[in-house]
């Protein structure tokens, strides 16, 4: 990579080199866990009520 005259070059430190992405990965992740969690939740409250409704017994 060729630098015109005058101008600065940084290098950011090694350890602080893709960390944005790792970051946004762990956020993606988990986002998605948090997702799950309340459609697991959310499918479990429909299955109690449905079976108070018809007699049924789901614990």
């Amino acid at each position: 990579m060729e630098v015109p005259e005058g101008a600065t070059v940084t290098k950011a430190p090694e350890k602080c080199r893709g960390t944005t992405l790792a970051k946004g990965g762990v956020a993606l992740i988990g986002g998605a866990a948090l997702l799950a969690l309340g459609l697991g939740a959310g499918v479990t409250v429909l299955l109690r009520r449905r079976a108070r409704q018809t007699g049924g017994a789901i614990a």
